[in-house]
């Protein structure tokens, strides 16, 4: 009688161990057919996989902040941006065509400032300089008609017979967090009179990971990089109705605001906060669902403007509420194919954010005292 039950025992477990090994061979498969196929969920990956790095590109590695402008990059140096995607291609053709007359022997200088002329981190004698920092809206897509350098000329002339200097400081692609680390430690000697940030549409961004944990050096787990556990969590996120967190968590946001802040004042440096302009507001249905499913909506821009906002009233810093003031009539000229993309000034755009960046320093004590006898 005893040996019956230790028999039935050996067969449950007989059975148990082949429905494993069947399990074991199916899930190999199936990672097997996903990595030949090149299918992966849209799942946080490395953020400088998203980038455009090295030869060809205005950018390489940094260690501080995983990638930041390289110095005394030529035009002739640059690849032009291609695109599998014919309709992609021709909107790339006609962005190119339209700044043509905008082609510069030199795309940045030996700071790596989006800017023709050199410059010293000292500031010289006698001049008023203005440091801005923030991403590729800031970068500009132009050479002479990106928002900084229309403001630097407007301020020249305000100021004369004072010597201007409006640095262009914006990396493609960066938020603020690695804003916040470059200018800690890449613009440590950059002295200026006053710093200017715009950012926040990059923070908000989703799918790419935590910003925090990449500048941190953390990589996925083992686990995390199966990519049949990563279907299943994606499956089961979307049935769940989860949203995928932002590169920069709201909290997060407005310490990295309050951390330039601190470091401007230890140096001596006036700043003033920018709220992030964009055409979400005017798109079609189906290009604000588009842009949505990357974490850019009205709704979220909105709330991480209001915190800078609120960084800026609780600082007693200067605000330009560029968001807020931009008339939604005049969105469609301000932003070159706003259905294409959403938040890159066209020059209309640079113009009029300029003038009202200018129209706040004019009014400031900071100004001034510069225009003081």
């Amino acid at each position: 009688m005893s040996e019956r039950p230790t028999e039935k025992k050996r067969c449950i477990f007989r059975k148990r161990l082949r429905g494993a090994r069947f399990a074991f061979v199916a899930v190999l498969l199936a990672e097997l057919v996903l990595r030949i196929g090149g299918w992966s969920p849209p799942a946080p990956g490395s953020l400088t996989a998203r980038v455009s790095l090295g030869e060809g590109s205005v950018m390489g590695v940094h260690p501080r902040t995983l990638w930041d402008n390289k110095p005394n990059v030529q035009y002739a140096d640059l690849v032009k941006p291609h695109s599998s995607n014919p309709k992609r291609q021709a909107y790339l053709d006609r962005r190119a065509t339209a700044f043509e007359a905008e082609k510069q022997d030199r795309i940045s200088n030996n700071l790596g400032m989006h800017r023709q002329t050199d410059c010293t981190a000292h500031k010289p004698a006698d001049t008023f300089r203005v440091l801005c920092i923030g991403s590729s809206t800031t970068w500009g897509q132009t050479a002479h008609t990106h928002w900084p350098a229309l403001l630097e000329k407007e301020l020249a002339t305000r100021l004369a017979p004072t010597r201007v200097e409006v640095l262009n400081a914006g990396v493609g692609t960066f938020s603020s967090l690695q804003l916040l680390k470059k200018f800690r430690h890449t613009l440590a000697e950059v002295e200026a009179d006053v710093v200017i940030f715009m950012n926040a549409w990059n923070d908000t961004a989703v799918g790419w990971g935590s910003d925090a944990d990449a500048l941190a050096g953390k990589t996925p787990s083992l686990l995390e990089r199966v990519r049949v556990v990563a279907w299943l969590r994606h499956g089961l996120g979307r049935l769940r109705g989860d949203v995928p967190p932002p590169r920069v968590m709201l909290a997060h946001y407005k310490e990295n605001l309050r951390g330039i802040f601190e470091i401007a004042k230890s140096r001596g440096m006036r700043m003033l906060l920018c709220t992030e302009p964009s055409a979400l507001a005017i798109l079609s249905d189906e290009a604000a669902h588009k842009w949505a499913r990357g974490g850019h909506t009205v709704e979220r821009q909105t709330v991480y403007n209001n915190v800078a906002r609120e960084v800026a009233k609780e600082l007693d810093v200067l605000l330009v509420d560029v968001a807020a003031k931009m008339p939604e009539e005049k969105m469609g000229t301000f932003f070159f194919e706003p259905e294409r993309d959403p938040i890159h000034p066209a020059i209309p755009g640079n113009t009029w954010i300029a003038t009202h960046v200018l129209q706040a320093l004019m009014q400031s004590d900071v100004v001034r005292a510069v225009q003081a006898p």
